[in-house]
């Protein structure tokens, strides 16, 4: 008997027994609803007896059972009184098996539970695993001309795909940790070689209009600074020194620009 049933249980019992809702009016109108309710809380209660259930348990179902029986002798002696008697008596044994099955079920469930867990820490670190390989694919796919190797992050996904299948969870932690350091130089790596391909024709670039400037006659003097200007601006680049790189390519970017203006 799972807890949403146990719940109902015991709102049906309190509703019953403790709410506003007279016992005695309900007898007065139909006498087998008071027969409709104590037998659908019997069905109910007897679900959730098992052979694990304690003898105490059973001893008071059985006595539920024999004022249920009560109960009907009862309602065909038209007896009203001795009716809700019994019927009270019933419920509230119900209510108390039902209360001392759900204090026991931790212990009874644990081993399910910890069955439950394990099932739904797979699927959780299957999800994991899956957006892992659409992220390395996606990286795969930027770096299809680079020389970029992922035999690395390949392996530890492998593992990772073992961890979760043996339930190893504090090593598909670390493994996880390692795989989150693997992907992170790949990244970085991938950055580099972005820039270095951004840098690159940004150079050339340079080199072209400076070239195609001096053919139109521009101004040689100038002309000689912007190319000790972009010379510098390399070694900025190889240096790492990104800052000053942009301060030159911002001034060369100018000089150029009033060169060709001097040419038009």
């Amino acid at each position: 008997m799972n807890q949403v049933t146990s719940l109902g249980l015991l709102v049906l019992v309190a509703s019953m027994i403790f709410s506003g809702i007279s016992i005695s009016a309900v007898a007065q109108t139909d006498y087998n609803t008071l027969l409709k309710i104590v037998l659908q809380a019997k069905r109910e209660v007897e679900q959730q007896i098992s052979s694990d259930t304690s003898e105490e348990v059973k001893r008071l179902y059985e006595a539920a059972s024999r004022e249920v029986v009560l109960l009907e002798k009862s309602l065909e002696s038209d007896d009203p009184s001795s009716a809700k008697q019994h019927f009270l008596n019933a419920m509230k044994m119900f209510k108390r098996i039902t209360q001392m099955i759900s204090s026991d079920r931790p212990t009874q469930e644990l081993q399910s539970t910890v069955a439950v867990s394990s099932s739904t820490l797979q699927r959780d670190h299957s999800s994991v695993l899956e957006r892992i390989k659409k992220f390395i694919s996606t990286l795969k796919s930027i770096a299809r001309s680079q020389s970029v190797s992922f035999v690395e992050a390949d392996q530890l996904v492998a593992q990772i795909a073992q961890q979760i299948r043996k339930n190893d969870d504090r090593g598909l932690k670390a493994t996880l940790a390692e795989l989150k350091d693997v992907l992170a130089d790949i990244r970085k790596e991938l950055h580099k070689l972005a820039s270095q391909t951004i840098d690159d024709r940004t150079i050339k670039f340079f080199n072209d209009m400076l070239d195609r400037l001096n053919k139109r006659g521009a101004d040689q003097e100038l002309l000689s600074d912007a190319r000790h200007m972009l010379s510098d601006y390399e070694k900025q680049i190889a240096d790492g020194n990104y800052d000053e790189a942009k301060e030159l390519k911002v001034e060369l970017t100018k000089i150029i620009r009033e060169l060709y203006k001097a040419t038009l």
